[in-house]
C-alpha cells in the first residue's frame, strides 16, 4: 500500500538518509579513521656492550637476503635502551634488522672501567605484525648471530636468523639472545640475576677482556670490530677449539678482576657457564657446516698461563693500631708464584706480613683485619700490586 508523506515526515526522513550516507562513506574510509586498518608497531629493548648511551638504533628491511630501506630509528638513553616507531608494517608480517649505527654511542668497557665508542656495527633482527610491541636486544652475541645466518644459501631470513641465534645462545649459556637483558657484571645487583641473564653479562664482559689481550699494530688500536672478527673464527672448524680457549681465558681474566661483581669465581667458571662454542661450525637446519679456514698456523693459547700459579688477595682494611692505623681501598695484591694449596687466609698473613706488604702498601700496614684471597691463573690483568715470592 502506498501511503502519502505528510510535510512533518519529510524532514525526518531526510535526516535519516543523511545519516544512512555519512555512515556508508565512514565504513568506506571517507569520513573518519575508525575502521582503517593500524599497520603500525613499535619495537623496545636495549643496546648493550655495557649500555649504549646516545647511540642510534635503526630498522631495516631485508630484501634478497641483505639489509635494505632503513624504516624508522630511534636514539637510546643512558641505560641503552631505545623505541622505534614502525609504520606500514606489511600485514603479513615482515622480518627486519634492527641495527645499532657505529660511532653513535658511548659505554663504559667492563673488563677496563674505561668509557670507549661504540667501534663496530651491532645487528640483531625481529619479526612484526602490525600492532606488535616487539622487542629484541642488540649485542655483540646477536651482531655474531647475524654473521653466521649470512654463512646460509639465503643470507639473512626468517630461518637462518632464528637458527643463529639459537646456536650462539647454545654456545654461551644464554636462554634467549634476544628476548633476554644481560645483567651488568660490574654491578653486585648481577648476583640475583637469572642464570641467562648472569651469562649474558659474563659474556660481553668476555668479549670486552677479548679485546683488551688482542695485540695493537704500531700506531693503531683494538676496536669491538677486531673483537668480533676474532670470534668470528669460532666458526671455522680448524679454529673452534683455540677460540674456545681464548675465550675461556677472557672471561677467567675478567672473573679474576676487580670489576667483577657477578659473584662468579674464577674456580666456579665451568660449574656457572657452560660454553658450547663447538656447536658454532656445525650443520643446524637451513644452517650449512662451515669450512675451514686453513692452511694458516693456529695458535692454540696455553691452558695455564706462563706466569701462573697465583693468589689474589684483597685486602680492604690493613692496620696495626694505634697512630699508625688508617683505612683505605680495597687493595688488589697479585701474590706469585703460589700454589693452588697455599692460596688461603692463614697462609697468605704469614706471607705477606714484612716488608713486601709494607713496600707495596707504601705505608705501615702489616696485619689484615678484613681480606679475601682467591685463586687464580695469571698476574695480568686487575692487580694494583704483584708481589714476587722467587
Amino acid at each position: 500500500m502506498n501511503c502519502p508523506t505528510s510535510t512533518l515526515h519529510k524532514p525526518l526522513i531526510r535526516m535519516a538518509l543523511a545519516s544512512g550516507l555519512l555512515a556508508l562513506l565512514a565504513a568506506c574510509g571517507g569520513g573518519g579513521s575508525l575502521s582503517e586498518p593500524n599497520n603500525d608497531a613499535t619495537i623496545s629493548g636495549s643496546l648493550v656492550k655495557g649500555p649504549v648511551a646516545a647511540g642510534k638504533v635503526c630498522a631495516y628491511s631485508i630484501a634478497d637476503g641483505v639489509q635494505a630501506e632503513q624504516r624508522a630509528c630511534s636514539a637510546t638513553d643512558d641505560q641503552g635502551r631505545y623505541t622505534i616507531r614502525l609504520q606500514s608494517v606489511n600485514p603479513a608480517g615482515e622480518t627486519l634488522v634492527v641495527a645499532a649505527t657505529r660511532m653513535t654511542g658511548r659505554y663504559i668497557d667492563e673488563a677496563t672501567g674505561t668509557q670507549r665508542p661504540l667501534d663496530a656495527t651491532l645487528r640483531s633482527a625481529v619479526r612484526v605484525l602490525p600492532g606488535d610491541e616487539a622487542t629484541v636486544m642488540v649485542t655483540p652475541l646477536t651482531e655474531l648471530a647475524m654473521r653466521r645466518a649470512e654463512t646460509s644459501p639465503a643470507r639473512l631470513h626468517e630461518d637462518s636468523i632464528d637458527q643463529a641465534m639459537a646456536m650462539v645462545a647454545t654456545a654461551f649459556d644464554v636462554a634467549d639472545l634476544r628476548q633476554t637483558r644481560p645483567a651488568d657484571p660490574t654491578q653486585s645487583s648481577s648476583m640475583q640475576a637469572a642464570r641467562g641473564e648472569r651469562n649474558y653479562g659474563l659474556a660481553l664482559a668476555a668479549v670486552s677482556s677479548l679485546q683488551a689481550n688482542l695485540p695493537v699494530a704500531a700506531g693503531g688500536s683494538v676496536t669491538l670490530e677486531h673483537a668480533l672478527e676474532e670470534l668470528a673464527q669460532s666458526f671455522a672448524p680448524d679454529r673452534v677449539t683455540a677460540q674456545d680457549l681464548k675465550f675461556k681465558a677472557a672471561l677467567q681474566s675478567f672473573l679474576s678482576g676487580p670489576r667483577n661483581a657477578s659473584g662468579v669465581s674464577p674456580a666456579a667458571m665451568s660449574a656457572a657457564v657452560s660454553l658450547q662454542m663447538d656447536v658454532l661450525p656445525l650443520a643446524f637446519g637451513v644452517l650449512p657446516a662451515v669450512q675451514a679456514l686453513g692452511p694458516q698456523t693456529v695458535t692454540t693459547p696455553p691452558t695455564v698461563p706462563t706466569d701462573g700459579p697465583a693468589c689474589r688477595v684483597t685486602v680492604s682494611q690493613p692496620a696495626v693500631g694505634g697512630q699508625y692505623y688508617f683505612p683505605m681501598t680495597p687493595h688488589n695484591f697479585c701474590v706469585r708464584k703460589v700454589q693452588a694449596q697455599q692460596c688461603e687466609v692463614t697462609t697468605m698473613q704469614g706471607l705477606l706480613r714484612g716488608d713486601k706488604l709494607y713496600n707495596a702498601l707504601q705505608g705501615p700496614a702489616f696485619g689484615m683485619t678484613d681480606h679475601a684471597v682467591q685463586p687464580v691463573d695469571t698476574c695480568s690483568t686487575g692487580a694494583d700490586s704483584t708481589i714476587e715470592l722467587g
